[in-house]
């Protein structure tokens, strides 16, 4: 599958005054950080974006397993950097309860993002009406 094809499978958009987010549900088989590893380019989650009503960023999920035996896992990708800090810090705020833990990525990109989620009880609806929230209250910083 392709990039945009493992995206696209199962798409929310998030769209707010100032930031448009896209979430997207990566199929069973694959992990987030399988995801990134397949990445080449940037060139392809951009296009995706492009196709999503020109997004901002794109959160991709992959639900853990009943078991326990495969954590669940959240990554993030933001076209501009200055969309970084607020995304990461917003979802990392202890009140969430996402409970994440930062991953190291394997590749060298800074617009990418990737945690665990240790928390196995948030669902991919809780963090959708979490991102829902950031993108009504997101304003981006006056950069003068």
């Amino acid at each position: 599958m392709s990039v945009q094809d493992l995206l696209q499978k199962d798409v929310k958009k998030i769209v707010g005054p100032n930031i448009r987010l896209v979430i997207s549900i990566l199929p069973s088989e694959y992990t987030a950080e399988k995801f990134i590893g397949q990445l080449n380019t940037m060139k392809d989650i951009d296009e995706f974006l492009s196709t999503n009503d020109n997004a901002d960023g794109v959160i991709f999920l992959s639900p853990g397993t009943n078991n326990g035996a495969t954590k669940g896992q959240l990554g993030f990708y933001a076209k501009k950097f200055e969309h970084m800090l607020p995304i990461n810090e917003y979802i990392q705020r202890s009140e969430h309860n996402i409970d994440l833990r930062e991953r190291g990525i394997p590749i060298n990109q800074a617009r990418i993002k990737l945690f665990e989620q240790n928390n196995a009880q948030v669902s991919e609806k809780d963090i959708q009406k979490l991102l829902t929230q950031f993108v009504k209250d997101f304003e981006p910083q006056n950069s003068s």
